[in-house]
């Protein structure tokens, strides 16, 4: 379930990448760049847990709890109630939302050992 929230946030941001490449808004005010990188390092964190290093593995997804619940989610909700312009839609913004409470919902699983086997 990581693995997906991993690739569906990377697409998310590579398509707005995309749109800003060829002259558009971009889908949310998050730069596409920086949302790319995030999610990269995120899907390395994800490799401590394939590795069985689970001690950091929980480390890493308290961190990604912090980081995409704050930036992933609230700070969407908040900027979209001031600033909705600056999202391609309403629609898209809450598909960003979403993608990132997903995340932060496995995130909080895993942290909490419920991916153990």
């Amino acid at each position: 379930m990581q693995f997906t929230y991993c690739t569906v946030g990377l697409l998310f941001n590579v398509v707005s990448h995309v749109m800003v490449k060829n002259g558009h808004q971009p889908l949310t005010p998050t730069v596409p760049i920086e949302g790319i990188l995030a999610m990269l390092v995120y899907g390395l964190f994800l490799l401590t847990g394939y590795y069985k290093k689970i001690r950091l593995y929980r480390a890493f997804m308290l961190i990604s709890i912090i980081v995409f619940g704050y930036g992933g989610v609230l700070k969407h909700y908040f900027i979209y109630q001031e600033s909705p312009e600056l999202y391609h839609s309403l629609l898209i913004g809450l598909m960003g939302i979403t993608i990132n409470m997903f995340g932060l919902i496995v995130n909080l699983l895993a942290a909490m050992g419920k991916f153990e086997e």
